[in-house]
């Protein structure tokens, strides 16, 4: 799939993903707000949606 040109709908998308997790899945953003989403969900059924 990385073969696909950048010019295509498909490739881009794709080529898009990996150079995004950089600055959104931070060490310091993505932690942070991983561990409390997780345990609040397991805790909290009913709000799946506040935890996020």
């Amino acid at each position: 799939m990385t073969f696909i040109d950048p010019d295509s709908p498909g490739g881009e998308p794709e080529i898009t993903p990996p150079d995004t997790p950089g600055p959104d899945i931070n060490p310091g953003e993505t932690p942070a707000e991983v561990p409390p989403s997780q345990p609040e969900q397991d805790d909290n059924d009913s709000r799946p949606y506040g935890g996020r």
